[in-house]
């Protein structure tokens, strides 16, 4: 017997083993969505009606009191803010390492959503963090206004939180409150964006304003939602009344013709 020293030969792929026609392609993978505007315009009563299980993670201790609305929903709940006893607020870094070490047991969910409510306090904390460590520095270098370069650790801290999970084939929602916005000389503009890590609208399949509207001689504001930020179309600024998974998913699937998993 004489041994076959000719190398194996692998059977050539065509372009059809790399590239899929577009037709054939659904959003297979989880929306990442920012929701974003004032208080009580339904941000986090939108995050709760998404596809169970939901896995919140709160920080203001505002989802227990909307599950009235959902009681037969599959929910859980984590609050993360670790209350400083001597100031009666948040405890930035304590609640930051609660917020890892929760947020790391999720990395293998497959289904249902992820819901953060709200991103804005966890982007304090760590300017809350940047602020301590500053000052720890300070006492061995005597600066203790904080530096880019801790800024920059913040922004890394921030990455690592939140795109790990934006990875995930789960649905992921964040809630922001809104800040105003100044121009170089420190004069309001009238304007306004989400008050989170600035990266974090470009990372989001969808950014949601949600805001109340008053039409003249009508006293309930009505709940519309304006999509400032799609994906999968540039442009597009749809409104939405009321809106909540099932509306927002209608929307896509109507105009664009993206059909999510619900």
């Amino acid at each position: 017997m004489t041994w076959n020293a000719k190398p194996r030969v692998e059977e050539k792929k065509g372009r059809e083993d790399f590239f899929k026609p577009a037709k054939e392609l659904e959003l297979d993978v989880g929306l990442k969505i920012l929701v974003w505007g004032p208080p009580e315009v339904g941000k986090t009563f939108f995050g709760l009606s998404a596809p169970p299980p939901i896995f919140a993670l709160s920080t203001e201790f505002g989802v227990a009191p909307l599950l009235r609305h959902f009681p037969n929903k599959e929910i859980y709940i984590f609050e993360a803010a670790v209350i400083d006893p001597e100031t009666n607020e948040p405890d930035a870094n304590k609640s930051l390492g609660k917020i890892e070490e929760a947020l790391g047991t999720l990395l293998n969910i497959t289904s249902g959503t992820i819901l953060i409510d709200t991103g804005t306090d966890i982007w304090g904390w760590l300017g809350g963090w940047v602020e301590q460590e500053a000052r720890r520095l300070g006492r061995m270098t005597r600066i203790e206004t904080p530096v880019r370069t801790e800024w920059g650790r913040a922004n890394i801290r921030w990455r690592q939180l939140i795109l790990r999970l934006m990875m995930t084939p789960a649905h992921f929602v964040i809630t922001a409150q809104p800040q105003e916005v100044y121009d170089s000389s420190g004069n309001p503009l009238g304007e306004y964006r989400p008050r989170i890590q600035r990266q974090t609208e470009f990372m989001c399949d969808l950014v949601v304003h949600m805001d109340k509207v008053y039409e003249k001689g009508i006293v309930k504001p009505k709940y519309i939602s304006k999509l400032t930020k799609c994906r999968f179309q540039r442009g597009l600024d749809t409104a939405i009344e009321d809106m909540t998974w099932d509306k927002l998913c209608e929307t896509l699937d109507k105009q664009l013709g993206v059909k999510v998993r619900r």
